[in-house]
């Protein structure tokens, strides 16, 4: 294979996994939107299935005073993420 055809197969690669994001919609609700914000500061956003709902308990109230998260921010972040990365009925935020 040539260089040329190689360099472009690859370009054409990185352009499709870049661009490729579940999170690049605007967020759906206010929980989403502390997620996004807050748990990918340190390191890449995790998907809320890659732990069990009681491994995401003690990952947030573990990184709670790190990430300056109050309560009801930790309480709607666990919510979030055990309803699996998807926004309680009331609390889709009304785009128009």
């Amino acid at each position: 294979m040539s260089k040329k055809i190689f360099s472009f197969i690859v370009c054409v690669y990185l352009i499709i996994q870049c661009s490729y994001s579940p999170f690049l919609n605007p967020p759906r609700c206010e929980a989403e939107r502390i997620y996004r914000e807050k748990c990918h500061s340190c390191h890449r956003r995790p998907q809320p299935d890659s732990h069990s709902s009681e491994e995401w308990v003690f990952i947030l109230n573990k990184h709670k005073k790190r990430l300056h998260l109050q309560e009801r921010q930790l309480g709607e972040i666990i919510n979030f993420i055990q309803r699996n990365g998807m926004c309680s009925d009331s609390g889709y935020i009304n785009i128009e």
